[in-house]
């Protein structure tokens, strides 16, 4: 099963810096917007097997897989053929930070996927516009933008697209919501529980199950 707002961040772990920036950019990436940015760090007392098979199955459940091959750590390079091995290309960015060594520039080594989406950077700034834009043309990502844009029609357009980001986080990090926990998220928002609901499905960013009481749930990427 895909995730359709499931992003893994790979990188290399080793390097603090770099661990750093990523830890950042998913905090703000998760921040404003609905996407889910998936880090998996080394867990001190868990086997490098469990950590492998975690590593599979969040890889093999998201639609989207950023690698930051600077330095070309084992581990990276590893995930990043395993992603290559079970998902489109087209689904798998890859960001390469350039250092000078000696008065050198590191070149580009990985020669036979050089058909990738790549992005050598040197600012954070320019690896999280680039990270962004990326995740802009995937199914949820494009969709949200749908979204925000539909909103203008509303006559609040800001007030509705702020409560369809915060119904959609609240699922995102609370799993599948009922009619009545979303009605409380909208609480003095004036918005119309119909009318945002509508947008919100209209755009694939959100389902319901069948029944009278089916809870909304963010939809698995079709295929």
């Amino acid at each position: 099963m895909i995730d359709r707002n499931r992003i893994f961040l790979g990188c290399n772990y080793n390097d603090k810096k770099i661990k750093r920036q990523f830890d950042n950019l998913k905090k703000r990436i998760e921040k404003d917007t609905p996407l889910l940015c998936v880090i998996i760090d080394k867990r001190i007392g868990q086997p490098a097997e469990d950590i492998w098979e975690l590593i599979k199955e969040n890889i093999e459940n998201s639609s989207a897989c950023v690698f930051d091959v600077t330095g070309f750590r084992p581990n990276v390079v590893l995930e990043l053929g395993y992603a290559l091995s079970i998902k489109p290309s087209s689904s798998i960015f890859i960001t390469f930070r350039n250092r000078r060594s000696r008065g050198k520039i590191p070149g580009w080594l990985l020669t036979d996927i050089g058909h990738l989406s790549r992005k050598n950077y040197i600012h954070i700034g320019d690896l999280e516009t680039h990270v962004r834009n990326e995740l802009l043309k995937i199914p949820y990502g494009a969709d949200f933008q749908i979204f925000n844009g539909k909103c203008e029609v509303t006559g609040a357009p800001e007030r509705y697209r702020q409560i369809g980001l915060l119904i959609l986080q609240n699922i995102r990090d609370h799993g599948p919501q009922g009619e009545q926990q979303i009605r409380a998220l909208m609480s003095g928002t004036a918005c119309r529980f119909a009318k945002i609901i509508s947008l919100l499905k209209s755009c694939r960013l959100l389902s319901r199950h069948e029944g009278r009481h089916g809870k909304f749930y963010i939809p698995l990427l079709e295929h």
